[in-house]
C-alpha cells in the first residue's frame, strides 16, 4: 500500500500544507481559541521557517479553547481518534489521551499545567478536504 501511495504523496502533503495555513489562520482570529500551537508559533516559528520555509506548515496544529472543550469535542462532525497521517482530518484531546492516568486527579493536572500542557489541548491532523469544508465544520462547533 504504501509504494502504491507513494508517487501522490507529494501532492498531499502541498495540499494539507496549505489547508493548515488556511485553518491555523481562521483558528488564530476566532475568540474562542485561547491559544495556537503550530509549526510558526513564536518563539520557534523562526526556526521553523528556516528548516521548512515559508506555506509547509506540516499537516498537524494543537489549540486550546477559552472554555472548555467538552462541548466543542461533542459537537465537531470530525473523526476522533488518536491516530494520525490519514488523508482525512482527524482531531484528539491530547493531554487526555497521552497523560490519562495523571489526568485522573488534581495532583496530575497540576503537574501536567506546571509543565505548560493545557487539558484543554486538542490536536488536530489536516487532511485532503476541501479547506472551506474543514474550517466551516470547526466554525460550527465552535
Amino acid at each position: 500500500r504504501l509504494a502504491f501511495e507513494i508517487p501522490h504523496y507529494s501532492k498531499l502533503v502541498e495540499h494539507t500544507n496549505k489547508n493548515l495555513m488556511e485553518l491555523a489562520m481562521f483558528l488564530q482570529s476566532h475568540p474562542s481559541v485561547k491559544k495556537l500551537h503550530w509549526s510558526y508559533s513564536e518563539p520557534f516559528g523562526v526556526n521553523y521557517r528556516k528548516l521548512a520555509g515559508d506555506e509547509k506548515p506540516g499537516c498537524a496544529l494543537a489549540f486550546e479553547l477559552r472554555a472548555g472543550m467538552e462541548s466543542f469535542y461533542e459537537k465537531i462532525r470530525i473523526l476522533k481518534s488518536p491516530s494520525f497521517g490519514t488523508k482525512f482530518s482527524i482531531i484528539c484531546p491530547y493531554v487526555h489521551l497521552a497523560h490519562y492516568e495523571l489526568m485522573q486527579n488534581k495532583r496530575g493536572r497540576n503537574l501536567l499545567a506546571s509543565a505548560g500542557l493545557s487539558s484543554e489541548l486538542i490536536r488536530v491532523s489536516v487532511g485532503e478536504e476541501e479547506v472551506q469544508e474543514i474550517i466551516s465544520v470547526f466554525s460550527e462547533a465552535l
